[in-house]
């Protein structure tokens, strides 16, 4: 489970992150990253629109999400906000978590 000091709660923030930051794509998610210099925490933010599908499938996705993000987050820069936005296809799909992994590693890279 993602502590709850990395979750990303703020509308603001989500804004902030899928609007200014980069954008690496995957068939299953979309991973926005953005790194602010002038805070030292990072933070995490999951959406699953009803598109993904019905309740149960959203917060299972988002659970999955989370889970994979949590082992990513002690590499993560400081100050990096990352949104990760399932897609349609990713509650029947075990390479959601795959993708979400790449997706993330191709944004840490962007980065060094």
């Amino acid at each position: 489970m993602l502590p709850r000091a990395l979750r990303m709660q703020s509308a603001r923030d989500f804004q902030t992150t899928t609007r200014g930051g980069r954008r690496f794509s995957q068939p299953l998610c979309v991973v926005y990253f953005r790194v602010e210099p002038s805070t030292n925490d990072r933070m995490v933010g999951v959406i699953a629109s009803k598109s993904v599908g019905n309740s149960v499938e959203r917060h299972r996705v988002t659970r999955r999400i989370r889970a994979a993000v949590q082992h990513e987050a002690p590499l993560l820069p400081d100050g990096a906000r990352i949104v990760v936005r399932a897609l349609p296809g990713s509650p029947s799909s075990p390479e959601t978590i795959t993708q979400v992994r790449l997706a993330l590693k191709q944004a840490m890279e962007s980065v060094l």
